[in-house]
């Protein structure tokens, strides 16, 4: 993302959501279920295509997150667990400032597909058990990973759907809810998808100017038009 020339003015925190309304949400939907594809292939290909806007590049590259429970034993999915259980996909997909965004979403598509087939997420563990039979120490490890572990500037995740049927608060009815990512000062930013109510909903936690939050709200304001565009 373009860093802007500060503006002197002192950060502070924010929230920016955007929501498609009920209408705007079913019909995304439905057109994504004509196409075949999957709507979180939809929603990484309008944000990695807003970001391009502002970037200029030949290629979306996008980290996706996933959830590795699904991958352990039936009766051990639902266990209440106090631990990190996300992996991470990379996809690099070609893309040209004018190409349509079901064009985009496909390619998308094509790339996750690929590397869900290659468990592609469990790679960098590979590696390090690789190095374990080859005689290296789980300190040794445990250093090259806070070594190189970082957090992309740019990236995207979907937290699914919030159940509203379990989602209860007493005696008060929640119409409204969505979860959003952590904070990061711009240019560095992350979009949040979750859908509530069959509501979707776009969220992003920024630190920056007036200027540097404007500049973030229009980002979000451009993924969703490309979402209206499917």
């Amino acid at each position: 993302m373009p860093e802007i020339v500060s503006d002197g003015k002192e950060r502070h925190y924010r929230v920016i959501h955007a929501q498609l309304d009920l209408a705007e949400s079913e019909t995304l939907y439905r057109r994504s279920k004509e196409q075949g594809i999957h709507l979180n292939d939809v929603f990484m290909a309008a944000f990695g295509k807003a970001i391009q806007q502002y970037c200029g590049v030949g290629e979306i590259s996008l980290a996706c997150p996933t959830d590795m429970r699904k991958f352990l034993p039936e009766g051990e999915q639902k266990q209440l667990r106090v631990q990190n259980m996300t992996g991470r996909y990379n996809i690099h997909v070609p893309a040209t400032l004018d190409e349509p965004l079901a064009e985009t979403a496909w390619n998308v598509h094509r790339a996750m597909d690929q590397q869900k087939e290659e468990r592609a997420f469990l790679e960098s563990f590979r590696s390090m058990i690789g190095r374990l039979d080859n005689g290296a120490s789980v300190a040794e490890l445990q250093g090259e990973v806070e070594k190189n572990y970082h957090i992309r500037g740019i990236s995207y995740t979907n937290l699914a759907i919030i159940d509203a049927d379990q989602l209860q608060l007493g005696d008060s009815v929640v119409r409204d809810a969505w979860i959003s990512g952590g904070f990061r000062t711009m240019p560095l930013y992350q979009i949040a998808v979750s859908t509530f109510r069959r509501h979707v909903n776009l969220v992003a936690n920024v630190i920056g100017t007036p200027t540097e939050i404007q500049f973030a709200k229009a980002v979000m304001n451009q993924m969703k038009l490309f979402l209206l565009s499917l």
